[in-house]
């Protein structure tokens, strides 16, 4: 039997989750139809050229303020009965769970129910092991389809992570994916026997041929880094190793490509260390910038950390972004 599948995401697309674009676009060169379902309004960011190649079309699902769930209930085509003893049970059980969302969560996961039947889908793809699993499991309870997880590094290693509920949403997938050995073992620890083992290892691939590793053109003294620029991410180390190095009378030149909440730190930080003529904040670049930029760099550096609140990274896809172009 012909399978249909979806991808449950908070929001897509995202430029910084290449890897999701890279694993759909994979997906549909394996002769794949998918849906892709998201769940917030994408950002006003740049946008990758490879989003333009994805067939699958993005069905924007409704802000839970604008969900009714009994209109959704008795709109699901006349199911309403069907779906009631399960609504019970599913509200009785998730007492356990501390899902203080739990209203909102329930209207979206009726929302998903009817759509996903509507267009056929019977398994469900997740990224983060985070809400969106939540409405997706709550949505296989309520009849929808089945659901699978793909845990990352934000998900799994903060200190708010709610073990008890990783188990129930572990236990209940199809399986769980994670992107590099050293998550799983940390997963198959923290949850049971069982929800452990669902869990298994499988690397964000990237495409070669989209990353050549080219050896000439490249500008000795030319530092890039990649990536969201938060705490775990460790950027302002580096902002401090590139004053140490001038301390030294080492010249170089640091790039540093993305955005996010720790902008104005690192902004005051170059300023403090007058480092103005040495260290570039370049905002959030599309795919085919980042791959210039690898083209022309000596040297790529990520210097990642354990956040205050545990928060750490696991495998970064741009690292084999950067290994591949050489």
């Amino acid at each position: 039997m012909v399978r249909s599948y979806g991808y449950l995401l908070k929001k897509f697309p995202r430029l910084s989750e290449t890897f999701i674009l890279n694993e759909l676009l994979a997906q549909e060169s394996l002769g794949l139809d998918l849906q892709v379902f998201s769940r917030r309004t994408p950002d006003d960011e740049p946008r990758h050229a490879e989003l333009a190649s994805l067939r699958a079309p993005v069905h924007a699902v409704p802000h839970r303020r604008e969900l009714d769930p009994w209109r959704t209930l008795f709109s699901n085509g006349g199911e309403a009965e069907a779906i009631f003893p399960r609504l019970g049970r599913l509200v009785r059980e998730a007492e356990a769970w501390n899902l203080p969302r739990l209203s909102a969560q329930i209207a979206e996961a009726l929302y998903v129910v009817r759509r996903t039947r509507e267009l056929g889908i019977d398994h469900l793809h997740v990224h983060f092991a985070t809400e969106s699993a939540v409405v997706a499991m709550l949505s296989q309870e309520l009849g929808g389809p089945t659901y699978s997880i793909t845990a990352h590094a934000k998900d799994i290693y903060r200190s708010t992570v709610d073990w008890e509920l990783l188990d129930v949403l572990f236990q209940r997938a199809q399986f769980v994916v994670t992107v590099c050995q050293a998550n799983a073992t940390f997963l198959r620890t923290g949850v049971g026997r069982e929800a452990g083992s669902k869990v298994r290892c499988l690397y964000n691939g990237i495409d070669l041929e989209t990353f050549p590793c080219r050896l000439d053109g490249r500008q000795p003294s030319h530092l890039l880094a990649v990536g969201r620029l938060v705490e775990k991410k460790g950027f302002d180390v580096l902002i401090e190793a590139c004053r140490e190095m001038r301390e030294l009378g080492v010249f170089f030149r640091l790039s540093i490509v993305g955005e996010g909440e720790e902008r104005g730190t690192l902004e005051s930080l170059i300023q403090d260390y007058d480092l103005g003529d040495r260290v570039s904040l370049l905002g959030p670049k599309d795919q085919t910038a980042v791959r210039e930029l690898l083209g022309t760099a000596t040297v790529f550096a990520l210097p990642c950390r354990v956040g205050a609140d545990g928060n750490r990274d696991a495998l970064p896809t741009v690292l084999l972004e950067a290994l591949a172009s050489g």
